[in-house]
């Protein structure tokens, strides 16, 4: 699940979590929950593909998803789409803190001009633009050992602590 604000939640179901589970969570407890059904085998984690950076917008790979659960997310939020490409490398993968967004990249580690070095390059450059347009600075870490096991940086963080989220950035 991914907390947009107030009681309003975006929870992906399908691959491994149930949609019986957010219909449970909304009938006892005073919150919403928008399901997203997850189908894509390597991305399923609701992070590999959803990233509240503020409370009034999220990257989503809107690819992913059908326009009747886009239709139903834009209800709650403003979406930045981002390629499928990008959430492959990581882009939804982030954390904010503050006014910066952490996400994982090891090009420094890939050979110019291969097919991993140019999505990873686009996908970074990707991100310090929406970082841009937003008034954040992105930060990127080197996880690749983690990433050898399938964890980029937001499927290794407990999102208890939603205060940066209280300041404006523009």
């Amino acid at each position: 699940m991914k907390h947009l604000y107030g009681n309003v939640y975006v929870g992906g179901y399908g691959i491994r979590s149930d949609i019986r589970a957010y219909e449970w969570m909304q009938d006892s407890f005073d919150m919403k929950v928008i399901p997203l059904k997850e189908t894509e085998p390597y991305l399923y984690h609701l992070d590999c593909t959803v990233f509240p950076v503020t409370r009034e917008t999220t990257l989503v790979g809107t690819k992913f998803y059908t326009s009747q659960e886009i239709q139903e997310l834009e209800k709650y939020t403003n979406i930045i789409d981002v390629s499928e490409d990008d959430c492959f490398f990581g882009i939804c993968n982030s954390v904010r803190l503050s006014n910066m967004i952490l996400n994982s990249s090891h090009i420094h580690e890939l050979r110019a001009g291969t097919e991993d070095y140019i999505a990873e390059r686009n996908k970074n450059r990707r991100l310090e633009d929406i970082a841009a347009d937003l008034g954040f600075q992105p930060v990127f870490f080197n996880l690749s050992e983690y990433h050898k096991a399938g964890a980029l940086l937001s499927c290794m963080v407990m999102h208890l602590n939603r205060y940066s989220y209280e300041f404006v950035l523009l």
